[in-house]
């Protein structure tokens, strides 16, 4: 089952007011990016979706599209694919290898785990105000969980870092006690006891973690400021991590969710395993 025709489209998705950032925080352009999305038809006429992630250059595109002409779906070894773009590549495989064997994909990586996967809104730097609006909107649509990037450089001391934060989550729970907040702190917090005193701040709400903190230089190859930091506040840890520093930081008990995601779907499954 050989690709023979590969058709290449430029997507770019208007985005709602306020969705990732607002005028206070100048970034309201900041996803309003383009995506290439192609089809890829084999000899039997089977056609696969995939997306190509976003600020990829169109030459880049066009070249690794060219590439994949002739290639055998069936005969590939997704573990040998290099990149760019490998998880797209990866992904039109296992839609063609999923149309073909009449299976869900589920099928073709191990099998299924779970019935429902939760979905969580996620959004950048703005306002309380517009914060608690698009988290209304979010609520309306089903969303249960809000994700929001946090600090900018605008936030210069640790009280204004820790403000942002806590201004934004009251924001939400004064109208949506009941939304689960996960702030994005994206290291920008730095320190263990700034962190500490966050949490504390935090204590009475529906947070499901902190995701990254403090800076990664504190981990020092021993993570031993993260572990400090789980073992003095009453909030889950998250933090993006993989391959080797993911077992030092389990060693140390560093973190309670490890983010996972790396560049290949392939990869990512192997390292949640490893996770789990």
């Amino acid at each position: 089952m050989k690709i023979i025709r590969i058709r290449l489209y430029i997507v770019n998705v208007p985005e709602r007011r306020w969705w990732w950032s607002d005028e206070v925080y100048g970034q309201p352009l900041h996803q309003r990016s383009e995506h290439g999305v192609a089809e890829v038809e084999t000899d039997t006429g089977l056609i696969g979706l995939t997306q190509i992630e976003r600020n990829t250059p169109s030459e880049t595109m066009i070249s690794i599209l060219n590439s994949w002409l002739g290639q055998d779906i069936l005969e590939l070894n997704l573990r040998l694919i290099k990149p760019p773009m490998i998880a797209s590549f990866e992904q039109v495989v296992l839609d063609l290898r999923g149309q073909a064997l009449g299976v869900p994909i589920w099928q073709l990586l191990g099998g299924r785990l779970r019935a429902q996967i939760p979905v969580t809104q996620c959004t950048g730097y703005k306002t309380p105000e517009h914060t608690a609006d698009d988290a209304q909107w979010g609520w309306e649509q089903g969303f249960r969980s809000y994700k929001m990037k946090c600090i900018t450089e605008a936030e210069e001391t640790p009280e204004e870092r820790i403000r942002y934060v806590t201004d934004r989550v009251e924001a939400i729970h004064k109208i949506l006690p009941d939304m689960i907040v996960r702030p994005d702190i994206r290291w920008r917090l730095e320190e263990v006891w700034v962190a500490q005193e966050l949490a504390r701040r935090l204590q009475n709400h529906h947070l499901d973690c902190l995701e990254s903190p403090i800076r990664k230089q504190s981990a020092a190859g021993t993570f031993s400021e993260w572990c400090r930091l789980r073992q003095t506040m009453n909030l889950p840890i998250a933090d993006h991590i993989g391959g080797t520093n993911l077992i030092t930081a389990f060693q140390a008990r560093a973190l309670d969710y490890a983010i996972i995601g790396p560049a290949s779907h392939i990869e990512t499954i192997n390292q949640s395993y490893l996770a789990h």
